[in-house]
């Protein structure tokens, strides 16, 4: 049994290492819920964790770690704002706002794909909010951050559903081709592992970008072989995903639908995939915000087919 002495010396003990010693470290818990925070479109709520999280005792990457989901956060949150009416300089500082935070993220880690992608994310809202000038001429930055998150992770959808997007915004005598962008898609959407819910903003851009294309089954499958002959001589991966389509199998149908891609033009395989998504999401038992926002554009891009 301790004497009265040695309990004092035993607490006078255990009070120093508590303020030597650093505070727990970061959990992979706490990333964890801030991630299904983000999933379940609880931004606010979100934004405050990781800001709640953010201490001295943390190591560089930890931080982080942190850093990219507050851009993250701060991005959507932006977009809210901008969609509630918030005034064009007020979006602007939001968006840099959005930037700083990822890349003092990259400067904390350069190996964080994530950072890479919200700064990219950020830049590309901010350009389109400040005008199609400043929009064109963050192109070069943005492209040069998604290639930075994608040789880091080459698997990361969301970056190949951007590019594919880029591809198909930008006028062709600018480089831009919606051709392309319907390859990139379709690397994007290989990703999926047939789990659950895919990846809405990479299948629904997608659908759109055949959409715009409108290639008959003709076409479709006459442009097959140069792309197989492209895929196969690219120099990297993001060569690769701009001829992808001509690595995807023609002869077998896809998830979404009971037809070969052989037999479809893309408007008739867009339909079959915007009714693929419109019943994964209707038959969700709980639906959020953002899954009923794109249920409804859904149909809609459906109905306008």
């Amino acid at each position: 049994m301790m004497n009265t002495l040695q309990k004092i010396i035993s607490l006078m003990t255990l009070f120093t290492l508590c303020l030597i010693l650093p505070a727990t470290a970061l959990n992979q818990s706490d990333l964890d819920k801030a991630d299904l925070l983000f999933a379940s479109n609880q931004d606010e709520e979100g934004m405050k964790l990781v800001e709640s999280l953010m201490n001295g005792s943390l190591n560089d990457k930890e931080k982080s770690e942190l850093l990219w989901r507050q851009s993250q956060f701060s991005h959507e949150l932006t977009e809210k704002a901008k969609s509630e009416g918030a005034s064009k300089d007020e979006t602007l500082s939001m968006y840099k706002e959005g930037m700083e935070l990822a890349a003092e993220a990259i400067s904390l880690n350069a190996d964080s794909a994530w950072a890479y992608y919200w700064r990219a994310a950020n830049l590309g809202s901010w350009g389109s909010t400040k005008g199609i000038a400043d929009s064109l001429g963050s192109l070069g930055d943005m492209k040069s951050d998604l290639y930075a998150c994608l040789k880091i992770d080459p698997d990361n959808s969301d970056a190949w559903s951007v590019l594919a997007i880029i591809n198909a915004d930008v006028p062709g005598v600018l480089g831009g081709s919606i051709d392309k962008a319907v390859s990139q898609d379709r690397k994007g959407a290989s990703l999926w592992n047939g789990n659950g819910i895919p990846n809405l903003e990479v299948y629904g851009e997608m659908a759109n970008h055949l959409i715009s294309r409108d290639w008959d089954s003709s076409k479709r499958n006459k442009k097959l072989k140069a792309k197989s002959k492209n895929y196969a001589k690219a120099g990297d991966i993001f060569e690769q995903a701009e001829y992808f389509e001509g690595a995807v199998d023609f002869n077998k149908a896809p998830a979404y639908s009971s037809k070969k891609l052989s037999q479809m033009s893309d408007k008739e395989e867009a339909a079959d995939l915007l009714k693929w998504l419109i019943t994964k999401l209707e038959n969700l038992s709980d639906i959020n915000d953002f899954q009923q926002s794109k249920l409804d554009g859904f149909k809609d891009s459906l109905q306008g087919i």
